[in-house]
């Protein structure tokens, strides 16, 4: 039997996990995990956390990886992207790993300087309920057509509601 190969994307918000962990998935033909993802597809406490801008429990985080790496598609491995944070989720996370027959193959760490990210954060659109993102620079939803961003202007390409504005990273 093959081992589960792992591949953890970490590295602040803005810093490009998503597109770094989008480009990997079509390559190694694995699935993208995105911690934030996970989250807003959760129907547990996780949920209600986050709408409190509450942190979500290590427990509730390995809870929904373990789940998610257990599906069919993550039999070859998969991407992990925000995930894990801290040195004890890093810990709960190798246990899980293990119990699972997977392993960390590759660890990759963006770094972008702090200027770069808050002109990312700040152009950050996030529709709440699918995770879309849009930038007001880089990916702009058609309903920007050259106007100024705001609430009216900024819509979901699909849905047309009002994505969120993403706040800047803390200095």
């Amino acid at each position: 039997m093959t081992t589960k190969q792992v591949i953890v994307l970490i590295g602040p918000p803005g810093s490009g996990k998503a597109g770094v962990g989008q480009h990997l998935m079509e390559r190694y033909k694995v699935p993208h995990l995105s911690s934030g993802n996970l989250l807003r597809s959760a129907n547990t406490s996780a949920t209600s956390d986050m709408s409190r801008s509450a942190l979500v429990s290590d427990k509730t985080m390995i809870e929904l990886i373990k789940r998610r790496i257990g599906h069919t598609d993550c039999a070859r491995g998969c991407i992990l992207d925000g995930f894990p944070r801290t040195v004890t989720q890093a810990m709960l996370l190798d246990r899980v790993l293990q119990q699972s027959k997977a392993v960390v193959s590759h660890v990759v760490h963006l770094y972008v300087p702090d200027k770069v990210l808050s002109e990312r954060i700040c152009g950050r659109w996030v529709h709440p309920k699918s995770g879309r993102s849009y930038h007001v620079v880089h990916h702009p939803p058609r309903s920007l057509a050259g106007h100024k961003p705001s609430p009216a202007t900024m819509r979901d390409d699909a849905t047309g509601e009002p994505p969120a504005q993403s706040r800047a990273p803390p200095p």
